[in-house]
C-alpha cells in the first residue's frame, strides 16, 4: 500500500492505492503528514478507489480503529468523504466511521471521487 497527500481547493484528499492491509495503515494513521492533514483541513477526501484488495480481518479494523482515534477529540467539525468500490464499501466505511466517531465530523461514504468532490463543494 501507499498513499499520496494532495491539496485541491482547501480539500485535502489522501489517495491510497495498492493492497490494504492493517500493518500500512498503522504506519499512515502515525505519519506526520496524515496527522497535519487530519488536524489542519476541514474538507477531506480519502480515495480507497485505486486500492487492489483489502487484507484486514475484524481484529485489524478494531486495531486500526483504536489507533486511528488518537488525539482527534478536538478537531471540531470537519467534513470527510470516503470513496470506495463497491467490494470494499463496508469495510472501510466501518473503519472511517470509527475512527472519527468521537469527532465532530460529518462523514460521508460514495463510490467515486467525483461525487466525493461534489458532496464537499457542497457542504
Amino acid at each position: 500500500m501507499q498513499y499520496d497527500i494532495s491539496i485541491t481547493e482547501n480539500i485535502a484528499c489522501i489517495t491510497i492505492e495498492g493492497n490494504l492491509n492493517a500493518l500500512d495503515l498503522m504506519f499512515m494513521f502515525q505519519s506526520k503528514n496524515y496527522i497535519d492533514v487530519i488536524n489542519q483541513y476541514k474538507k477531506i477526501l480519502i480515495d480507497y478507489t485505486n486500492i487492489s484488495g483489502v487484507a484486514l480481518k475484524a481484529e485489524d479494523v478494531i486495531a486500526i480503529t483504536m489507533l486511528g482515534k488518537i488525539s482527534l477529540e478536538n478537531l471540531g467539525k470537519i467534513t470527510i468523504v470516503t470513496a470506495v468500490n463497491e467490494n470494499e464499501h463496508d469495510v472501510m466505511e466501518k473503519v472511517t466511521k470509527n475512527i472519527f466517531s468521537d469527532s465532530q465530523s460529518d462523514i460521508f461514504v460514495t463510490d467515486s471521487k467525483s461525487n466525493a468532490m461534489r458532496i464537499l463543494h457542497f457542504s
